[in-house]
């Protein structure tokens, strides 16, 4: 929103000057109002989740495009952590909803980013076989221990490494990516990589 870019901005601009007391003020304001924002998202996605099957559009949908959509989303969150996200070098046509496809790949490039090292790289990607396209997040993150990674779709669920961490979630964001995947036919899943993982 505009009151938390306008925040986000004094927070980071030294050259205003503020007093030490302000700044820490102006810092727990832009972290309430993000926390905030979270929530009513959050809350969001919990709605997407009952009445997503009944929404759902059935249109020819690119899935390069959709992907492209997703990196370009979430480009300042990479740059804030200086993670190179790599988009698909091929496309395949998917009959669905650009708007859901992209949400479900923002959700899974999102956590990607967030638990993924510093300068560290991801990658998005889309394989098609005769019968199915397959859109997927690759990274080089901590991975998901094999007694989370049945859990790791269900609503409100935390995988050990979340717990663990400063990252803090609804548990809904993965269980919207299988929601979404189901609606169009397909499913979501998790591979583990020799650098990280893949879902």
């Amino acid at each position: 929103s505009q009151v938390t870019m306008l925040i986000g901005s004094m927070t980071s601009n030294s050259s205003l000057n503020l007093p030490k007391s302000a700044q820490e003020e102006l810092a727990k304001a832009n972290y309430n109002l993000t926390r905030l924002m979270d929530l009513v998202s959050e809350l969001l996605d919990l709605e997407d989740l009952e009445t997503l099957d009944r929404d759902i559009e059935r249109l020819p949908v690119s899935a390069m495009e959709v992907a492209r959509q997703a990196a370009q989303t979430l480009d300042a969150l990479a740059q804030s952590r200086s993670i190179r996200i790599d988009t698909p070098k091929s496309d395949a046509t998917i009959t669905g909803d650009t708007r859901r496809l992209t949400q479900a790949l923002i959700n899974l490039l999102s956590n990607s980013i967030k638990f993924s090292p510093r300068h560290s790289t991801g990658s998005l990607s889309v394989e098609a076989s005769e019968n199915e396209v397959t859109l997927s997040v690759s990274d080089q993150g901590p991975g998901i221990a094999e007694e989370d990674r049945k859990l790791l779709f269900e609503k409100f669920s935390q995988t050990g490494t979340a717990n663990k961490s400063k990252i803090k979630g609804s548990g809904l964001g993965l269980a919207l990516v299988r929601t979404i995947a189901e609606a169009h036919g397909g499913k979501a899943g998790f591979t583990p990589t020799a650098s990280g993982g893949r879902c």
